[in-house]
Order: structure tokens, then sequence, then C-alpha cells
């Protein structure tokens, strides 16, 4: 279908859920996230300088700054929750995207470091201290468990990333508590480099895919999920009185709230009725297609928009 170009009328139709809407289980769910990785970081802290263990003490830093990307992650939250003003016409939910980029480079580039680390331990595994360690990966896992828990049922790419630096510690005690297992009836030490230069391998891999999915809404690239622009046009075209369309743009704002727009042509003789009943039409099919907010400009066949190779 060839979808050529012609002039705007001063006939535009608004389709929108309010971008400003955004739920307060996301904000509850980061913060009781958050509150579980500080308190767990102190825990921690004291575990690591009771035991003397470097590796804890280490891993405590790790956790300390997870709690801080995860502040970060709440304050974007709180912004992003701002309404539309004059400064930001969408409103501040495109904020909490600058939250997934930093946190997932720093879930990236910490996971560099530990692979780094474990790649120099295979050589020459350190001993484990089995005793003390099973009890606190059993405290790491309980609390990094109950954190992932809540944050499961997160959409948001912030939501995703946070999961992530909390499955990340999981994972890792989850690791940590086997190797102390084992340790503390075999020596086999290399278990703890192996299993943590796995988990961190996986950590990086989902942690990248996600940069590349924010990065993608940050260009304002297809929204994933939703239907190629070809496709919906074709929807609009077979619509009654719609006899082409062009200049259509479809983006998200944050990953879940997608918008469209699109000038759509209509022949000379179409009443204001028939207008009315296209922008009613297309509506639709953009809610049909999980598009919050589309805004729909009607032309004349007859008039030419000069927007040919836009």
């Amino acid at each position: 279908m060839h979808f050529h170009n012609h002039n705007h009328a001063h006939n535009h139709g608004h389709s929108h859920a309010n971008p400003d809407d955004s739920g307060s289980d996301s904000g509850r769910n980061i913060l009781i996230a958050f509150l579980l990785n500080a308190v767990f970081t102190i825990i921690e802290l004291i575990g690591g300088y009771l035991t003397n263990s470097v590796a804890i003490l280490a891993d405590a830093l790790h956790d300390l700054g997870d709690t801080l990307g995860l502040g970060f992650a709440m304050a974007m939250h709180r912004l992003g929750r701002r309404k539309r003003d004059r400064h930001f016409s969408y409103g501040y939910r495109r904020f909490t995207l600058l939250s997934a980029v930093i946190n997932s480079s720093v879930l990236i580039g910490g996971a560099a470091f530990i692979v780094y680390i474990c790649v120099q331990r295979l050589s020459d595994p350190p001993d484990v201290h089995a005793g003390g360690m099973i009890g606190l990966a059993v405290v790491g896992v309980l609390f990094n468990g109950a954190g992932a828990f809540f944050m499961r049922r997160g959409s948001s790419l912030n939501e995703r990333v946070v999961s992530w630096h909390l499955i990340e510690d999981l994972l890792g005690w989850l690791a940590v508590l086997i190797t102390a297992l084992v340790m503390y009836f075999f020596n086999v030490p290399i278990l703890d480099p192996i299993l943590s230069l796995l988990i961190n391998l996986f950590v990086a891999y989902n942690a990248i895919k996600i940069l590349v999915s924010t990065l993608k809404i940050l260009f304002q690239g297809i929204p994933s999920g939703v239907t190629s622009v070809h496709s919906i046009e074709k929807e609009i075209c077979e619509s009654r009185d719609v006899l082409s369309i062009h200049d259509t743009h479809l983006w998200s704002l944050d990953g879940e709230y997608h918008i469209l727009t699109a000038h759509v042509v209509v022949a000379d003789t179409a009443s204001i009725d028939d207008m009315i009943r296209v922008k009613s039409d297309v509506r639709r099919i953009a809610g049909r297609n999980s598009i919050n907010h589309a805004t729909i400009e009607i032309e004349k066949e007859s008039e030419d928009c000069g927007l040919a190779n836009c």
C-alpha cells in the first residue's frame, strides 16, 4: 500500500491516558527493596568485620553501591510522577530511563569487575570460612530474596533494573551458601570463583539487554511488543473514509506509555461528521495496539502538507 502525502487541515484528534499517572505500587516496591538492601548492607559490614573476611567486606561495598543505586532509582521514580509543566510538556516519566541507564551500567561494570576477580582466583582460590559464611549466606538469601519478591511484578525498565540488582545479590548469596556447605565437608575452594563467574556473566548479559532496550526508547525507537508502524498504517487505511496516511511516528515515553502521531487523509467531500468518525476509528485502533496517546491530523485529499519525504 502506498502511503502518500497531502496538506494539513486544522483538524486534530487526540487519544490519551494521562502520562502523569504513575502507580504507587512501583514506588513502594523500590522503597522496600532499598530498605532491605540498606539494612543488609549494615549487617554485612558488621559480619565482615566480626568474621575478619575480606570477601564479605568487599561484597558489603558492592551492596552499598546497590543501595545507592536503589536510592537513585527511588528518587527518579518520585521525579517521574511529577505532572507536566511549562518545562516538560509530557511530564517527567522519562526521567526513570536515566535511572535505568545508570543502574544497568553500574550492574555491567560491577559484574565485569567481579568476573575479573574470579578469573584471577581460579588459579589460586582462597580458603572459604565455611561456618560463618553459611550463617551470613542464609541471611543474605532471605533479605535479597524478599527484595526480589517485591520487585518481581515490576514492568517498568527502572523496576526491571532494580530487580536484577536484587537477583544478582540473591544468586550471589545462593552461590556462597552452596559453596560454604560444600566446603564444610570437602576442600574444593575453586567452586567459589567458578559459581561467581557464571552468575555474574548471567547478570551482565541481562543488564546489557535492559540497557539496549532503554537506549532504544531514548532514541525514540518503535516500542517493543507493539506491532509495526506499517501494520498500524494498513489497519487505519482500511477504515471507512480514509484514503491514505503519512508522517506516522510511534515511540515510547518510558517503555510503558506509547505515543502515536499521524496525518490521515480523507476525501475533499468528507463532512465534519466523517472526520470525527475517522478520528474515533483511529483512536480505537491505537488502543487495540497498546498505544496510550494518539494525535491525529486530518487532511483533505487536495491539500499538500509538504512532508512527502519525512
